[in-house]
Order: structure tokens, then sequence, then C-alpha cells
């Protein structure tokens, strides 16, 4: 113990960075995880849930890689069209279940997009885990040109 604090009055602005940035990780993960409470499906479980519950897919990616290749009978909405308030299209699926899907790369925008419809009254909102991504490694089929 007396080394831990020799070393600490030896390095003071080592100490006091390392111990801010432990907080500042440890609220960021707590908030994150109470804020949103989205669960992550995989693949197999979307593919239930569209079946079995007529759940409604989202992607919010960028129109050009939407047209590329997306799920189908999925819609494109992207999350700063939510921040304006164009929502109408998502309004008829608010008692359907809802998946999110991104590029896979990260959830950050998927999370974002699910706690902003979560406050607009969706209470059934998935993530789809490893988004078009995971559903391409999956082997499952993707359609591309626009909308059907």
């Amino acid at each position: 113990m007396s080394e831990i604090i020799q070393f600490y009055s030896s390095h003071p602005i080592i100490c006091n960075t390392w111990l801010i940035l432990l907080v500042l990780t440890v609220v960021f993960t707590i908030k994150s995880s109470l804020v949103t409470r989205v669960n992550m499906i995989s693949c197999t479980e979307a593919t239930l849930l569209m079946n079995k519950q007529s759940a409604q897919v989202i992607d919010i990616r960028n129109q050009q890689e939407y047209y590329q290749g997306h799920i189908y009978n999925s819609i494109n909405i992207l999350s700063s069209n939510i921040k304006k308030g164009y929502w109408d299209e998502l309004v008829k699926y608010k008692s359907y279940p809802i998946i999110i899907v991104g590029s896979g790369r990260n959830n950050i925008e998927e999370n974002e997009f699910a706690l902003k419809i979560k406050k607009l009254g969706f209470l059934k909102i998935y993530i789809l885990e490893g988004g078009i991504l995971g559903w391409n490694k999956a082997h499952l089929p993707l359609v591309s040109g626009k909308k059907e």
C-alpha cells in the first residue's frame, strides 16, 4: 500500500488522469446501457421476427449503400431525418417490432436511432447484430436497387 501512495505522490497528474478516465468510462458505459435498453438480435432472430410478427426492418445507412444491397421489404430512413421530424413513414409501424439495420461497423448510430424512436413511443425495438455485414456474412439474401 505504501508503494501506491509513494507512486501517487511522485506522479499525481498521471494518477488523477487515470482515475478521471476510469470514472468516465464506467459512467458512460452504465449510462448507455440504461438509456437505450435496446435488444441486439441475431440474423436468425430477426428472420423469425419478420416472418412471425411482421417486424419492420429500418435500414439507416445512406441511400447509396442501401441501393447496393438491403434486406427485402426494408425501408431506408436516415437518422438525420428523424432529427428533423420526418418520421411519418414510421408511424404506421408503431405497434410492430422494429429491427434497425446499420452498416455493422459499430452500433453508435443504431443506438442513437433506437433512442429517438423510443422517445416517439415505439416499444419493440431491436438492433440487428452485425448490421448488414452480419446479414451478408450469414449468406442471407439482399435486394439491390430501390424498394420494391
